[in-house]
């Protein structure tokens, strides 16, 4: 072989050495745009605040149907003018320290109702539109299915008031942060801000021995992103200024610039879904590199380590050691774990809210239904009892989602695949139409359905006591008999008002 050639082939073995040991242009684009890509994901994915809703219109339907069919003494008391129709002159009219009842609240929004349904209104035309039920009689048995059904409305209100919970967990805010620390990572270095809406802003200039060492890799987003794009000379990221942004200097904000140089900007669509392909592609990624055993790389390994000033890579050999090591261990990957999780939640509960607003939307039929039926009325074509049972039921079984343990066999089935407690089909007692007597006795409801005195004393909400196990009073079925009763009657009776059966049909449901 000739002189020529041996220094041919020892130029070409230098030449991929030299390969080897620095970065070209471009050669790590792949892996930069994979982190620009779970970069958009991190940070434009966040959930809006929630803001309490508006009431639903059919919510304000049923209420002011409720208002409508109310004993005229009821109305006569929400028409008493300021000063003393306030609140602090009628809790003092009515007793309410001594009989323990607090309506702060709660009654100047009754008479909000009141001056919405009352005939002649200034600014409402309500009442010309809804003609009150004529007789006594009639009102009286309007306002007693009312009741029932404003109690329903008002429970699924509440829930729609909500922010979106999970176990005690605000899920909205669970998401945000899980991707705000997937973006900075947990420590105070690059920790998330909210009033710049990214990193904290690191200028100084990169020092890639300690900045990018095996113990830093993972821990954010945006650091590995920085580490990948910073090397000696080259610009392995392909994007214009990446490395001059990665590597540093007084003015420049590592990451935030680093980052800026992505060329993806699209909005999040399904949050679960975009995670779980991105953190695919790294996997992927990761999966073209020939690993060791004791270096596991995302990136352009170019050199001996990733800290090394040519070196375009992060090393996760730290999260991959152990016989559950994995991606499913990096820190940053976690955290977009966990916010996947939620979103999936997330996504149920607005589902759940679909369905709440269908059930107003069938309470609201029911007593518009209730409030215009004239004389005795027909069986309905509309199930109203079983309506406001069914909503209940289905409310009642919801609140066991993703507990098993707790779903009521009775009357509740639990589905495994979907963690879900539902209504059994058909556990809901079949109760009559409107004037219609039911087949067999009437369903117990309210503290009636309370058996033991135990049961009766433990029906509180807020410390208050709901119902009372005590003879009956003036009004009350089988005076001589203990049983649980409905708390209202528990008001003083030498009030005229507190134990007017219309007056207390009205307000039962909120004391």
């Amino acid at each position: 072989m000739g002189k020529s050639r041996i220094v041919l082939i020892l130029l070409l073995i230098a030449a991929r050495s030299l390969h080897r040991a620095h970065g070209t242009a471009g050669d790590a684009q792949n892996v930069f745009l994979a982190l620009c890509n779970v970069w958009r994901i991190a940070k434009s994915g966040s959930i809006p605040a929630f803001t309490t809703p508006p009431d639903e219109t059919d919510y304000k339907d049923i209420l002011y149907y409720n208002m409508s069919a109310a004993d005229d003494k009821w109305h006569a008391l929400l028409d008493t003018a300021a000063p003393a129709g306030t609140w602090d002159k009628m809790k003092v009219t009515l007793g309410a320290q001594q009989k323990h009842f607090d309506w702060t609240g709660k009654w100047e929004e009754w008479q909000r109702q009141r001056q919405h349904t009352k005939p002649g209104a200034k600014d409402s035309n309500w009442a010309k539109e809804n003609p009150r039920p004529i007789s006594r009689e009639e009102r009286a048995r309007a306002a007693r299915a009312l009741n029932l059904t404003a109690h329903i409305a008002q429970q699924i209100n509440e829930q729609l008031k909500a922010p979106p919970t999970k176990d005690g967990i605000d899920l909205i805010k669970k998401i945000n942060s899980a991707l705000q620390e997937a973006m900075c990572g947990a420590e105070t270095k690059y920790k998330f801000e909210a009033s710049t809406n990214t990193c904290k802003k690191v200028a100084p200039a990169l020092t890639k021995a300690t900045d990018c060492a095996k113990g830093e890799n993972g821990k954010s987003i945006g650091n590995d992103l920085v580490c990948i794009c910073a090397d000696g000379t080259d610009n392995a990221c392909g994007a214009r200024g990446a490395d001059t942004y990665a590597k540093g200097d007084s003015t420049n904000d590592r990451i935030e610039g680093t980052a800026g140089t992505c060329p993806e900007k699209a909005a999040v669509q399904h949050l679960d879904s975009e995670i779980s392909a991105a953190i695919a592609q790294i996997g992927a990624l990761m999966a073209q590199q020939t690993q060791s055993t004791s270096k596991t790389v995302l990136g352009k390994e170019n050199s001996a380590s990733c800290t090394d000033s040519g070196a375009n890579c992060v090393d996760y050999h730290t999260y991959f050691s152990g016989p559950d090591g994995g991606l499913n261990k990096v820190p940053w990957i976690k955290k977009l774990k966990e916010a996947a999780n939620h979103y999936k939640l997330y996504e149920a509960d607005k589902q759940k809210r679909i369905r709440l607003k269908e059930q107003l939307a069938a309470l609201k039929k029911a007593a518009e239904y209730e409030y215009n039926t004239k004389g005795q009325a027909e069986p309905s074509t509309i199930p109203v009892q079983s309506t406001t049972a069914t909503a209940s039921k289905e409310i009642a079984c919801e609140s066991f989602n993703n507990n098993e343990t707790h779903c009521p066999t009775d009357s509740c089935e639990y589905d495994k695949t979907k963690k879900e407690c539902k209504a059994k089909p058909g556990s809901e007692s079949t109760a009559a139409g409107t004037g219609e007597k039911p087949k067999e006795g009437p369903s117990l409801t309210g503290c009636a359905r309370h058996g033991t005195k135990a049961e009766c004393d433990a029906d509180k909400k807020d410390d208050k006591q709901n119902c009372a196990w005590r003879k009956g009073k003036e009004g009350e079925d089988e005076k001589d008999t203990e049983k649980c009763r409905n708390g209202s009657f528990l008001l003083n009776k030498k009030s005229s008002i507190s134990t007017d059966a219309a007056f207390m049909s009205l307000v039962s449901f909120y004391i």
